[in-house]
């Protein structure tokens, strides 16, 4: 017969052993558990294999501008109606910027007319503020980083999550949106891959993981965050070389235009037509004026915007 020091020795080895199970257990499940939040990657690691995936087009881009290095101010220019968006970079927040490349955007908010309310599915006009992120529930913010599957369709379980969003609504967003009875002008405007928006501008993959690696480039330590600078469309088109042996800009958009267009949109939504198509048409006027100063001279501060409700105390200029 067993003695009874014995069976206590048996019991409290189970016991130790049943709580050993339940540790490998429930870190099992944790580990399982983890892409239902986005499984994520270090920024760092990404932007290393970003540039092994697209090194070549890197390269030839930097190349093109005439940048020996990769730049530390980075500046993003986005066309709605031609569905484009630029980059544009520098070494510092002072000197001018030059347009170091172009990219197609293939889901977004297309028709000129600002974002006013949540759930419209328009993109915000304005300039923002970038923040970035790495974790992500939403199969759009994951992207494969293998070159043959680049383009294919995220993964939230196993390809790692990486975008860029704005600071929409700015105060000015949210003054405009309460002008015309609006309390929420939505938010979570975003600069991402997979080819999917809801309002946000959204990228193919290959095109995308390069924007992403220009602008982990900037400098935010020294110049605070990148910018992103939303426009309805191209006032301004490049027409032949000038006396100063530049490339000139001409108007694409003239002012008949440019007014028929603001009452189409007014027509767009009902938002869009309690804002009115005359104070449309003074955010396009204004935005004009602040396009033709950047093509002009191309610094950071003139890249800005500038929204306020200030413009609509001045007339339409239209």
């Amino acid at each position: 017969m067993q003695n009874t020091n014995d069976k206590s020795h048996l019991n409290r080895h189970s016991a130790h052993a049943l709580h050993l199970l339940c540790i490998i257990v429930i870190s099992a499940l944790a580990v399982v558990s983890l892409p239902a939040i986005g499984w994520a990657e270090s920024p760092a690691q990404i932007i290393d294999q970003i540039k092994q995936i697209r090194d070549e087009s890197l390269k030839s881009k930097l190349q093109r501008a005439h940048f020996s290095k990769a730049p530390d101010y980075i500046s993003i220019r986005i066309y709605k109606e031609d569905a484009q968006l630029e980059v544009w970079a520098g070494n510092n927040d002072t000197s001018p910027l030059k347009l170091l490349a172009v990219y197609p955007i293939c889901a977004m908010g297309f028709s000129p007319g600002t974002k006013l309310k949540e759930g419209d599915k328009r993109t915000p006009e304005g300039s923002f503020a970038l923040d970035f992120y790495n974790r992500s529930k939403q199969w759009f913010m994951h992207i494969n980083l293998s070159p043959s599957h680049i383009d294919d369709e995220g993964n939230p379980d196993k390809d790692p999550a990486f975008y860029a969003c704005t600071d929409y609504p700015t105060s000015f967003d949210e003054k405009l949106s309460s002008s015309i009875g609006i309390k929420n002008p939505g938010s979570a405007i975003c600069l991402h891959g997979n080819c999917a928006s809801l309002g946000c501008a959204s990228m193919k993959n290959h095109d995308f993981i390069e924007i992403y690696y220009w602008m982990m480039q900037h400098n935010t330590d020294a110049y605070g965050a990148p910018r992103a600078h939303i426009l309805p469309f191209r006032y301004y088109e490049p027409c032949g070389i000038n006396s100063n042996h530049s490339e000139s800009q001409c108007p694409s958009v003239n002012n008949v235009s440019m007014k028929f267009i603001a009452e189409q949109a007014a027509k767009a939504s009902p938002e869009l037509a309690k804002l009115g198509s005359d104070k449309i048409l003074a955010l396009w006027s204004h935005i004009r004026d602040r396009e033709k100063l950047f093509l002009k001279n191309p610094t950071p501060q003139n890249a800005e915007l500038e929204m306020s409700m200030d413009i609509f105390n001045h007339g339409s200029k239209g």
